[in-house]
């Protein structure tokens, strides 16, 4: 490695570990958001345990990555990471950053950002830096079907619970704060 390498100060906002530590936060924003609609549903137990189950997920997605980003050598952490990756954890990051729970007035309010959140890129983050960094396959299956099973959970609330005009009907209690 040249003096220049060695002397190179680098920018821990444009790094891996940078993206790792991003989507550690926001895969646990996620999971508060679900305890918080646990708490705001838990006048129906079915809907609450719902919520918590996939809180449970998101917990398990952020020790997925803390164990992969744990796993990796420090030169791997501080390598400048693909601009579009870093566009797409800042992007998730300030959408995250932005969601008030004032906008949550009903179960239906509940389920749409949480079907925003689930399709939006934070899936993709995650698949991307587990295949990138898990060489064992029946790991990497594993957590991809976990993830489907994730996703599906919500995709089948409507035959589990009921419908979007069914879900406008129910209204959420008051924010319990953490």
């Amino acid at each position: 490695m040249s003096e220049l390498n060695k002397t190179e100060k680098v920018d821990f906002e444009k790094t891996l570990g940078y993206i790792f530590q991003q989507a550690i936060i926001c895969e646990r924003k996620n999971r508060n958001l679900y305890v918080q609609f646990s708490k705001m549903f838990a006048h129906i137990p079915e809907i609450s345990s719902f919520w918590i189950e996939l809180a449970k997920d998101e917990e398990l997605h952020a020790r997925a990555l803390e164990d992969i980003q744990s796993s990796l050598e420090n030169e791997q952490f501080s390598r400048n990471a693909d601009e579009e990756l870093l566009t797409s954890i800042k992007c998730i990051s300030s959408y995250s950053d932005a969601i008030s729970f004032d906008q949550i007035k009903t179960l239906d309010d509940a389920y749409e950002l949480a079907h925003d959140i689930e399709s939006s890129e934070i899936n993709n983050v995650f698949k991307i830096l587990t295949s990138e960094f898990i060489s064992e396959q029946t790991r990497k299956k594993a957590i991809y079907s976990e993830l489907k099973y994730h996703v599906d959970k919500l995709m089948d609330f409507n035959k589990t619970f009921g419908d979007k005009t069914w879900r406008k009907g129910i209204t959420s209690k008051q924010l319990v704060t953490t």
